[in-house]
């Protein structure tokens, strides 16, 4: 990475591109990606608007973490996809975020492949397959995080208590703060790459292991303390594994200080709370 510190400055300032339940959640999922070696990941992100609410450009931007996507004007998937394509890739993006864009409830099959797709992550599973001879195939299991843009979502409360909803409306986003994160995106990689090789060597030992785990149970058990319902409290502590995490190596390098480190967690920790409003709503409703 060049110049890693000003990197990550430039990756926490992500965070004012919209109301923090927004952007917060989807720059913890970003570094929450590379730990499902540790800790598996079994819930997705959901952003959902309507044409024109920039969701896709604003989810380009925050997967530039992991390469250039906004310069490239490409997406990874599409749910245009096929179900076979869609679960290999999920199972080949290993320890990184999967985009798959542009959800549209034209057809009955369109719905069943996204929610064959969540459950599967949820589930962290793949369909068992046999081959002609009777042996079984193998099996393409999703070992990264699911990202996905749409118009709207499937129905159904195991679909809403699963995945983070992030809903996107046509004045949600500083559009000239996305214009000007959309230039700096060139360097959310080397923010990135600071990060995994400050990762890479705790990875193999057994406490370390250990406490990122047990970072994230306190923080369920927080988030279930303030009234979560079902599974949402799981998604945040997932997405809070995420921004505990990066703000852990930013101090550690010297990015932050403690204190500011504190300031900005306690920040997160708020914006977390209130994502997990809008799908605990829909859950009760439902």
């Amino acid at each position: 990475p060049l110049n890693p510190a000003e990197a990550f400055t430039t990756s926490l300032r992500l965070w004012a591109l919209g109301p923090l339940a927004i952007t917060v959640p989807l720059w913890g999922a970003m570094f929450r990606a590379p730990l499902a070696e540790v800790l598996p990941i079994d819930c997705a992100v959901w952003i959902e608007g309507q044409s024109g609410a920039f969701k896709t450009s604003v989810a380009r931007v925050f997967l530039s973490h992991f390469g250039l996507w906004d310069q490239s004007g490409l997406v990874p998937a599409s749910w245009r996809d096929s179900d076979a394509n869609l679960e290999h890739k999920r199972y080949l993006i290993k320890d990184a975020p999967l985009l798959v864009d542009d959800y549209v409830r034209e057809t009955q099959d369109a719905e069943l492949r996204a929610l064959r797709a969540l459950r599967s992550q949820g589930n962290r599973a793949s369909r068992g397959r046999m081959q002609a001879d009777m042996t079984v195939a193998h099996v393409y299991p999703p070992r990264g995080l699911l990202v996905a843009t749409a118009e709207h979502r499937p129905a159904g409360l195991s679909l809403a208590a699963r995945t983070l909803v992030l809903p996107v409306g046509p004045d949600t986003l500083q559009r000239d703060r996305l214009t000007a994160a959309q230039r700096a995106a060139h360097r959310l990689p080397h923010a990135m790459a600071g990060f995994l090789l400050w990762l890479a060597p705790q990875m193999g030992d057994p406490a370390w292991r250990a406490q990122v785990r047990d970072g994230f149970l306190v923080a369920r058990e927080q988030a279930r303390e303030r009234g979560g319902l079902l599974r949402v409290p799981e998604v945040i502590a997932h997405v809070w594994v995420g921004i505990d995490w990066a703000l852990a190596y930013a101090e550690a390098t010297g990015i932050v200080s403690a204190e500011e480190r504190a300031r900005l967690a306690q920040v997160a920790w708020e914006a977390c709370l209130g994502a997990q409003a809008a799908p605990e709503a829909e859950v009760e409703s439902e």
